[in-house]
């Protein structure tokens, strides 16, 4: 990826982070994955930027530094999608994530929820943007076995 592709993806996180809360603090993920792709890719052997990048960075997109590092450090603290959702439910903002899961990831505790809710968690977190064929194949898949389970529990309710 050029900087320039660089620029232009992380302008269309922020629009969308301006845009939608709901779907901010993935952004803001995504965002702090991209720069640490592009500017600290693996075997690079660096921990940081190199002096000035995020300053520039951050004068380029019109963020703050402060923004930019915030989004970077979530990146690193949590950098699979599947730990998005525990940390998503577990603080309510952004806000709350930089004062509690980016100081001490370890104050953050695994929400007790049902398998419904952990599902509904993740599908309002599909990023649509990044779907392949094969994601499509396994919703399809999953959208019928809904739909099944869906009308049996429908037959029960009438029964009852």
């Amino acid at each position: 990826m050029d900087p320039t592709t660089l620029l232009a993806d992380l302008r269309r996180l922020d629009a969308s982070i301006n845009a939608n809360e709901d779907n901010s603090i993935r952004d803001r993920w995504e965002y702090g994955r991209k720069i640490l792709a592009f500017y600290l890719p693996e075997g690079c052997g660096r921990k940081q930027l190199r002096k000035g990048e995020l300053d520039t960075l951050a004068r380029e997109l019109g963020v703050h530094r402060s923004e930019v590092g915030a989004r970077m450090k979530f990146a690193k603290v949590y950098q699979s999608e599947e730990q998005l959702p525990t940390v998503i439910e577990s603080c309510p903002s952004w806000s709350a994530i930089k004062q509690r899961a980016l100081s001490d990831p370890s104050r953050i505790k695994p929400v007790s929820r049902s398998t419904c809710a952990r599902l509904a968690a993740l599908v309002k977190n599909i990023d649509a943007d990044t779907l392949t064929a094969d994601d499509l194949t396994h919703i399809s898949y999953s959208v019928g076995r809904l739909n099944e389970l869906e009308a049996r529990l429908r037959e029960v309710a009438r029964a009852a």
